[in-house]
């Protein structure tokens, strides 16, 4: 049997109650998407321009990275042909 990759109890506790839906990715998702942060076809989050990420930001992507194998954080120039979602 293969488990889905799993964070620290502190981090999945404070995004699974972090909102009406009590689903910890679609708070994290709806939390950088609020922030303007795009999420691109290879699951990655590209920063809005000139924003520097908060330690929120931060705690929202590494949710999704160790809950849900999403990329990470990547700037514009990074991207080849990639185009966000």
């Amino acid at each position: 049997m293969q488990l889905m990759p799993s964070g620290p109890p502190e981090l999945h506790a404070e995004w699974c109650d972090a909102g009406p839906d009590d689903g910890g990715d679609f708070n994290a998702q709806a939390h950088l998407k609020a922030a303007g942060y795009t999420l691109t076809r290879g699951w990655e989050w590209i920063p809005p321009p000139g924003r520097q990420p908060t330690e929120r930001d931060i705690s929202a992507i590494n949710y999704l990275i160790m809950e849900w194998d999403f990329g990470g954080l990547v700037e514009p120039a990074t991207l080849n042909d990639e185009e966000p979602c």
